[in-house]
């Protein structure tokens, strides 16, 4: 069976980096090339910024460092953008993911990890 073939939002990304966090398996799976991790830049730099901001900057370094190192990371080029997610009219930024949108990713995240 070919590996899963997935896009990890940012913050699914941020709740999986500590050791003790119990999305920790994210990671971990990635790592034992359980699954194909797909990036673009602008996701790369958004991971980057992200990381920096709730870490440190050496931290965002070494994890986008060992992304380019992994075989399962494929990094991927945009050729058109559809547009289909609407900027927040307040800070100009993407609109935030609902709760419950937020719950069903990771219950069908793990569940597929966990197979």
């Amino acid at each position: 069976m070919p590996p899963l073939k997935i896009v990890l939002d940012t913050n699914a990304l941020l709740r999986s980096i500590s050791r003790r966090s119990e999305f920790v398996i994210v990671l971990d799976k990635l790592y034992q090339n359980a699954y194909e991790l797909y990036i673009t830049n602008d996701i790369q730099l958004e991971y980057e910024e992200k990381i920096a901001d709730i870490f440190s900057k050496e931290a965002a370094e070494l994890i986008i460092g060992a992304f380019s190192l992994f075989p399962n990371v494929k990094k991927i080029d945009v050729y058109f953008h559809l547009n289909l997610i609407n900027a927040d009219a307040d800070d100009n930024k993407f609109s935030d993911l609902h709760l419950r949108e937020t719950v069903t990713f990771w219950s069908r995240m793990i569940s597929t990890l966990m197979r």
